[in-house]
């Protein structure tokens, strides 16, 4: 069924499955999650969740970054006990239809 529903609807559908916050720009997407300073499970749950999210945004020469467990902010989110993760170079189209959909969201 999920392939019937237009990209953002299934963005905003898996980010409130997973517990996710988003928020948006002119072409980067933001999801956020607070969980436990020092909880890895809860941490990598989240580091999932969010690949899974974002993989759902078109993207158009951009890239993913944030608080990965393939650099040291994942370190400092599991320390912090506040995870984010950007994907930069999303279609205007997908983040002006977020930002309409986000009650005023922004970075």
């Amino acid at each position: 069924m999920l392939s019937t529903i237009d990209p953002v609807s299934a963005f905003i559908t898996a980010c409130n499955l997973a517990g996710l916050d988003y928020s948006c720009s002119e072409n980067v997407v933001v999801v956020s999650k607070k969980f436990p300073a020092g909880d890895k499970s809860a941490y990598c749950a989240i580091e999932d969740a969010a690949y899974r999210c974002l993989r759902l945004v078109p993207l158009k020469g951009g890239s993913i970054w944030g608080l990965d467990s393939g650099s040291i902010g994942g370190a400092i989110a599991i320390e912090k006990g506040s995870f984010h993760m950007n994907k930069s170079g999303s279609g205007k189209r997908f983040t002006s239809a977020l930002s309409k959909r986000t009650n005023g969201m922004r970075l």
